[in-house]
């Protein structure tokens, strides 16, 4: 009898904070979470595709199309890329290893990510009243 582990099913969130004013956006966060595989003890390992369906089965996960985010195996079923650029679109995939076994890959979920937003800009003031000079006024 031949054995086999089951994919896990993927989806995907994007997260990005607006930066502060004078700083840069930061890279996006997109959170990615998973079903557990229904093998005891598998581990999970995480892709990040450039173009859908650019990891296949023989893929070594070194990218660029498709990229191994991981290089421990993980336990958990939440994995955090912190790496992503603004303005793209990538694609995540998950396998699944346990007892020498590896799954497919999960379900390919897409992460749309727009450009990086800008930081609120500060306006200072300067008012002359009666030849006296006051900065940090209120501007309106």
């Amino acid at each position: 009898m031949k054995r086999k582990l089951s994919s896990v099913l993927l989806s995907a969130l994007l997260l990005f904070v607006l930066p502060t004013p004078g700083q840069t956006a930061q890279n996006p966060n997109v959170i990615l979470t998973w079903n557990a595989s229904a093998t005891p003890g598998a581990t999970y390992q995480v892709y990040r595709e450039q173009t859908a369906g650019a990891c296949t089965l023989t893929s070594t996960g070194t990218g660029p199309g498709c990229l191994l985010l991981n290089a421990t195996p993980l336990t958990a079923l939440t994995f955090t890329d912190t790496t992503a650029s603004y303005n793209s679109t990538v694609f995540y995939i998950v396998k699944a290893s346990a007892a020498g076994l590896t799954s497919a890959f999960s379900n390919e979920v897409t992460a749309v990510i727009p450009q990086a937003p800008v930081a609120p800009f500060t306006i200072t003031c300067t008012v002359q009243v009666s030849g006296t000079v006051v900065t940090g006024s209120t501007c309106k």
